[in-house]
């Protein structure tokens, strides 16, 4: 006798799920993970490390409003010693008719 398949699980709260993640698709994407103590969770698209995990999708979308990753701070050096001199020089000039 063969034994039936398990009926797929549903994600409770489903449409408010599929909102939430319609309003934050920019910048996350939502999962949710059935038996988990915190099934409903969030890994921002631009640093995977950063995740976020509730236990009702209400309590995930105020952490996502919340929630503030920190700025990507994105390296800038000239590549020749002569362009970051001039740089340097310029950036001198623009702070002494700032003061």
């Amino acid at each position: 006798m063969a034994t039936a398949a398990p009926k797929p699980r549903r994600i409770p709260d489903y449409y408010a799920f599929c909102d939430v993640a319609l309003r934050h698709t920019a910048h996350w994407s939502l999962t949710y993970e059935h038996g988990a103590p915190a099934p409903y969770a969030a890994r921002h698209k631009a640093n995977a490390d950063i995740v976020l995990a509730a236990s009702r999708v209400d309590v995930l979308e105020q952490a996502l409003i919340d929630f503030a990753p920190p700025a990507r701070v994105r390296p800038y050096l000239p590549e020749e010693q002569q362009e970051r001199a001039c740089e340097q020089r310029l950036l001198a000039a623009v702070l002494r008719e700032a003061a």
